[in-house]
């Protein structure tokens, strides 16, 4: 999972949309390794990673599934640093299609956790 992790980074870091869709369907395949051992900090993370591309891809509806399959895992786990990240990426895709309101909502939640950590 760890070495699938790490090959995605490469891809992610060439930065072109084809390369960026590759990473994604990397990502998959280490969050499906994850899954199989428990590893629910590290499937927050990748969820979250899915999420932030698919957002830069244009396709905010899936970075809001991702972003939403991420938080829950980030409360469970105690990854108030990975809470805080997940509402704010929530915020931003919620700001970006222009509900200001849920958007202040999501930045709002993040804020306080953000100072915390």
């Amino acid at each position: 999972a760890q070495r699938l992790f790490d090959e995605g980074m490469k891809l992610y870091k060439q930065g072109t949309a084809e390369s960026l869709r590759s990473y994604i369907e990397t990502l998959k395949k280490a969050l499906r390794l994850y899954q199989n051992i428990g590893d629910k900090k590290s499937q927050a993370v990748i969820l979250n990673n899915i999420g932030r591309v698919y957002d830069s891809l244009g396709d905010k509806q899936q970075a809001l599934k991702f972003y939403n399959q991420s938080l829950p895992l980030t409360i469970e786990v105690g990854n108030k640093s990975g809470q805080a990240t997940t509402l704010n990426n929530i915020g931003l895709v919620y700001n970006s299609l222009g509900d200001k309101q849920q958007a202040l909502k999501f930045y709002n939640q993040s804020l306080p956790l953000t100072i915390e950590v």
